[in-house]
């Protein structure tokens, strides 16, 4: 690994400020800091990585602030990605067109600065017993372009052994019902009301069994109740997907007094809640959400914007 020199930190750092300033983008200190951070390395940290280190600095710092500032620095164009599929993201701010290469168990990264460079020059940089599968990594780059929101979701479910899934059904989440019926890995089936669905999933629970609800954004005015009453005393783990209506373009005013509404109360009962809008921030929220829900004993609620699903579509 080559960290870049001085000089191209302060050209990375004086770039920074400029398209802030012509975006509008405040030059806040832990702005400053994290972006710093990306541009004086060269091993391409995921936003972990980056948060341990600006803390050393500056110990009031979050990772969600972390987290959240990197994706505006790469929105702006002052940083890029790597990682492919179920893969950590990982931040670079050498904007200028390099290779990157990678050990496949120690999952680092490093910049080959040769610019046309193909798989039989690439062998002369490393030790013999390294190979170039081109095939593999083209497979996976195809993989993760191709993969679909549902497809995400019901891996992440799997993966942290969330087995039982109970719903409502709705139109908007229905690739993603259909694809965890399909799955015999899952025990799918759909409940007449949301509130039934959080007491199957707390008896759950506590007999041994992870479970999930999926419903629309109305159905959500249905639990808070037993939000309060059942899943926040009894410490479950409850995991719940809601379908966003009530915005961009909805027609039910009861729909979109609810979706007004959803976030407030969920602050109100301090349970954690995220708005999903990107494709390449849902497994990584959902995954450490899921493991977050079970550590502290306490309920999570995604919430699916139309930004991410496509919503539901209104016929003019």
């Amino acid at each position: 690994m080559t960290n870049p020199s001085q000089r191209e930190v302060a050209q990375r750092m004086a770039r920074f400020e400029q398209v802030c300033r012509d975006a509008g983008v405040r030059l806040t200190h832990q702005r400053l800091e994290i972006f710093r951070e990306v541009a004086q390395t060269g091993d391409h940290p995921d936003a972990e990585i980056v948060y341990k280190r600006v803390r050393e600095r500056m110990p009031t710092v979050s990772l969600d602030t972390v987290y959240r500032t990197l994706w505006l620095l790469n929105d702006h164009g002052l940083i890029t990605t790597l990682g492919l599929s179920r893969e950590r993201t990982r931040f670079d701010a050498n904007l200028t067109r390099h290779h990157h290469f990678g050990a496949q168990f120690r999952r680092n990264f490093n910049d080959l600065d040769a610019v046309d460079i193909n798989a039989d020059d690439m062998k002369s940089h490393f030790h013999p017993a390294f190979t170039i599968d081109i095939a593999k990594v083209r497979s996976a780059a195809k993989e993760a372009s191709m993969q679909s929101w549902h497809e995400m979701v019901r891996a992440v479910l799997k993966d942290n052994k969330v087995r039982l899934v109970t719903y409502v059904p709705d139109r908007v989440l229905t690739p993603l019902i259909e694809a965890l019926h399909a799955d015999p890995f899952f025990k799918t089936f759909p409940t007449a009301r949301e509130e039934e669905a959080v007491g199957i999933v707390t008896g759950a629970w506590m007999a041994g069994l992870h479970g999930v609800i999926l419903m629309q954004t109305s159905g959500f005015a249905t639990i808070p109740n037993v939000l309060a009453s059942l899943a926040i005393p009894y410490q479950i783990p409850l995991l719940a997907f809601v379908s966003e209506r009530g915005t961009l373009g909805e027609f039910n005013s009861g729909q979109a007094l609810v979706c007004r509404t959803m976030r407030p109360v969920l602050d109100s009962l301090a349970v954690e809640h995220h708005t999903i809008t990107r494709l390449d921030e849902l497994a990584f929220i959902v995954d450490r959400s899921i493991k977050q829900a079970v550590a502290t004993r306490a309920p999570v609620v995604f919430i699916l914007s139309p930004l991410l699903t496509g919503g539901k579509v209104f016929e003019g």
